[in-house]
């Protein structure tokens, strides 16, 4: 059924001027009703302000379908005459006027028209149309009067309110309304006064607690003094309108701060063509990362080519990429060089509209450069794979060969497509087996350890046991080392095998073994001549001391009893002989007592224990002080460690050491003597250093020797065997002992022992 408004206004002695608008088709819906009421908002409020304008329906085959009561006035005729009648039926000869021609174009075009006719009014008629007008008009109607209290309203405005009808004859106009938004209507009500009309949304409170939006717009009626007569809202609920609108301006903010956000660049572009080839775009919208990505600022409106200058010369692909998508809508990604930028871009562009893209990019020269690197090294390590020295081959998860290099080819004498791909697998390899290889390898792919090894492998085994062909069959011994390789989970992708041969090197250490075997059995020979020797050195030392001692005993008892009795009788010539006896038998006891100390040395058992290197120093200083016959000797002795010592060894260490000082200091004014001590990782280093006569250092290999004496009897009396005590003694302990000296500049030595 179509619908028509026709509205009809009276001007005295001129006629009637008639309005026709078409409307949707009706569906019979409440709901659809109520829209095209409210799109026909302005119509009702006209009605209630004049009480002028009447509305009558036909249907397409032009029969009345509905008649207001103005219409009624205006047709002449009641409802029940007209409805069901066709038009032409009511006015004969209609059909050849200019009204049916209007109301024709407004059915069949669907367009507004408007036209001229002539009726006479009736009052009563016109008050009983806009009565019934007022009762069943979907939207809330109210009317107010000037002094605040509500004077009517509608069955539909008393359902928007949740009251009765009665419930409202007693409220004012602001009891409708929450007490905070009282100021608010007060000013809306003296707005409709000034301009005739306004319209507002406001959220109300029904009589449940129920809380509502509506729309209201509000007339002020006058009367002829231009003074308000009452004010009259029309009310629609647009709750769920507003609720959908929240929605939707969140959705738009929600979308917004992403576009704004999100760290790849974002433009919206428009494709300029000329001549059907895209010659330019234009930036339309771009977000913040755009200009963070690029450098490229304030670019909203303008063209690339302005820009980026010479981009089209220097990056015609990326206006080729853009152009397609822009025409054809289908949606690329690609990664491409900018020139003109310097940098690498990754696009994702597609086509909004026609003529028009979006391109989504990120920056990835740092990608790039890593991924160039890669290949770079990639390159390096294949090149260094092929060129090595080293046999290597390269195995999968499961023992499968799937590369081989050039030096493995050539040491085993295989071609590397008899062995890579799934042809050679090491777990089926006869000749591994019987080399015992394989639990080594079980290490490497089952546990992920490194691995080594050297074997006799038989190239000819395992060539046969996985039919390969081979150059040589031969056996060879390898050393071979095995490493695994895991992916970025953690788990085995491969293992990398690498061979060198070492035939000639392992028959090489066969004969050194020999050697070696030899030697250890000559070694042990002479040693054991050579313990046997100093055995009998000491024997032969103690036997010849002890013996040696029962006539030197003679020799001074003698001495003494001529010196006693004959004294007075001897001329100075006998006397010079007995002195010379008697400083020669002593020295030869010396000699004897020495012999006997380097002879008990060698064979004393050490006896180590906790010993103060201070305390024992202090010790031998005191002893020999007490024989320097008041000589100037400044004693230097810095901080000396505890250690685990002999003590009666060390003790005739540092007696001979410093002894030796004092010695050959003494035709020195102020003899200086200096003991101290440092300390390394392994072991404690003592010094003992003076000022007096030295020595030259090309004689220094003699010094710890026996009997070996750099200078005469006549400069510094002694035997020639305190330094070898000295040596002897450390020796035992597990230390070392060496001198420096310079002739006439005082002489160091040096002693170690172990923590």
């Amino acid at each position: 059924m179509g619908f028509f408004e026709h509205a009809q206004k009276c001007f005295c002695g001129k006629g009637i001027l008639g309005n026709c608008s078409p409307v949707p088709e009706l569906t019979g819906s409440k709901t659809y009703f109520m829209t095209n009421i409210i799109e026909t908002d302005s119509f009702f409020r006209s009605v209630l302000d004049n009480l002028l304008e009447g509305c009558q329906v036909l249907d397409f085959e032009w029969r009345y379908r509905y008649l207001n009561k103005t219409a009624e006035i205006h047709n002449r005729r009641q409802n029940d005459e007209l409805l069901g009648k066709k038009y032409s039926e009511i006015w004969p000869g209609i059909e050849s006027t200019l009204v049916f021609s209007y109301i024709g174009r407004c059915m069949h075009e669907r367009v507004p028209v408007q036209m001229e006719n002539e009726f006479h009014f009736e009052s009563d008629r016109t008050r009983r149309l806009w009565a019934d007008a007022f009762k069943y008009c979907a939207h809330g109607i109210a009317v107010g009067l000037p002094s605040g209290k509500l004077l009517t309203c509608n069955p539909a405005f008393a359902r928007q309110e949740g009251l009765q009808q009665e419930d409202l004859s007693s409220m004012t106009i602001l009891d409708l309304y929450d007490p905070k938004d009282h100021e608010q209507v007060k000013k809306h009500i003296e707005q409709s006064d000034q301009t005739g009309s306004v319209q507002f949304e406001i959220s109300k409170i029904r009589n449940d607690g129920t809380r509502y939006d509506v729309q209201i717009d509000l007339v002020s009626v006058k009367d002829d003094t231009g003074k308000r007569k009452c004010s009259v809202a029309t009310q629609q609920e647009i709750t769920e309108r507003k609720q959908v609108q929240e929605k939707l301006r969140i959705s738009e903010k929600r979308y917004h701060g992403l576009f704004e956000h999100m760290a790849e660049g974002y433009a919206y572009c428009r494709m300029i063509y000329k001549e059907r080839r895209p010659v330019d775009w234009i930036y339309l919208s771009v977000n913040d990362a755009f200009g963070e990505l690029t450098g490229l600022k304030g670019v909203n409106g303008k063209y690339v080519s302005n820009v980026i200058p010479g981009i089209l010369d220097t990056d015609p692909g990326l206006f080729e990429v853009y152009s397609r998508v822009a025409m054809s809508g289908r949606h690329e990604k690609f990664e491409v060089y900018l020139e003109a930028l310097q940098q690498w871009f990754s696009v994702s562009v597609y086509c909004p509209e026609k003529e028009h893209f979006v391109s989504v990019f990120d920056v990835i020269t740092g990608r790039k450069k890593v991924e160039e690197e890669l290949v770079r090294q990639k390159n390096f390590f294949e090149q260094m794979f092929m060129q090595s020295s080293v046999s290597t081959q390269i195995l999968d998860s499961e023992g499968w060969c799937e590369r081989i290099n050039p030096k493995l080819s050539t040491i085993f004498g295989v071609e590397p497509k008899h062995i890579e791909g799934k042809v050679y697998n090491i777990f089926k390899d006869e000749g591994i087996r019987q080399g015992g290889i394989i639990p080594h390898l079980e290490k490497v792919f089952y546990e992920g350890k490194s691995a080594r090894w050297e074997v006799l492998f038989d190239i000819g085994t395992a060539a046969e046991s996985q039919s390969i062909e081979v150059k040589e069959k031969k056996k060879e011994y390898y050393a071979n080392w095995a490493y695994p390789i895991f992916d970025e989970n953690g788990k085995l992708s491969h293992v990398i095998i690498q061979h060198e041969v070492i035939t000639e090197r392992k028959q090489a250490e066969e004969l050194i073994t020999r050697l070696n075997e030899t030697l250890e059995r000559r070694v042990e020979e002479r040693t054991a001549q050579l313990m046997e020797a100093n055995s009998e050195l000491e024997a032969f030392s103690y036997s010849v001391s002890h013996d040696l001692r029962a006539p030197l005993r003679h020799i001074n008892g003698y001495v003494d009893l001529l010196t006693r009795k004959y004294h007075d009788i001897l001329p100075e010539t006998g006397k010079h002989y007995l002195e010379t006896i008697i400083y020669s038998t002593r020295q030869m006891g010396t000699l004897i007592d020495d012999l006997l100390q380097l002879s008990r040395t060698g064979r004393q058992e050490m006896k180590p224990g906790r010993l103060d290197m201070n305390l024992v120093v202090d010790e031998v200083v005191a002893m020999i002080s007490r024989d320097t016959g008041g000589r100037n000797i400044e004693w230097e002795v810095g901080g000396l460690p505890l250690l685990k010592a002999d003590h009666a060894l060390l003790r005739i260490v540092w007696f001979n050491l410093l002894s030796n000082a004092v010695k050959f200091t003494k035709g020195i004014q102020v003899a200086r003597i200096k003991i101290s001590a440092d300390e390394d990782d392994n072991e404690f280093i003592f010094s003992v250093t003076d000022n007096g006569a030295g020595f030259d250092m090309q004689y220094a290999h003699k010094l710890f020797g026996v009997f070996q004496r750099l200078h005469s009897s006549q400069e510094f009396e002694g035997t020639g065997i305190g330094l070898a005590i000295v040596r002897r003694i450390i020796s035992k302990h597990g230390g070392l002992t060496w001198a420096e000296s310079e002739p006439g500049k005082g002489a160091s030595f040096y002693f170690t022992l172990p923590h």
